[in-house]
């Protein structure tokens, strides 16, 4: 599955992805790996770059991540804010 820029479009969007992806305990450091991957692709991100990479055990498939919505508004860059208060989401559900 590639996680471009949609992948933090919205706080919705991130949380499914993250969940889809097998990310219930998500570890500071891939979460550091994760903001270094979008520092280093802030822009002009290739379909090489995602971000599917950093949790192994994901078994959705590609097809999931399509655009679900009829917005003719793509992303262009990440939106940080949207992912980590995603992880402060995932986070406080797993501690409750």
């Amino acid at each position: 599955m590639e996680l471009g820029y949609s992948f933090t479009s919205n706080i919705e969007e991130c949380r499914s992805a993250l969940t889809g992806l097998g990310a219930r305990e998500i570890s500071p450091a891939c979460v550091a790996r994760v903001l270094s991957q979008m520092a280093r692709s802030y822009s002009n991100l290739d379909d090489a770059g995602g971000l599917q990479t950093f949790w192994g055990n994901s078994t959705t498939s590609q097809d999931s991540n399509k655009e679900k919505s009829s917005d003719s508004t793509i992303p262009t860059t990440w939106n940080v804010e949207v992912f980590v208060l995603t992880l402060k989401e995932i986070v406080s559900l797993c501690h409750v």
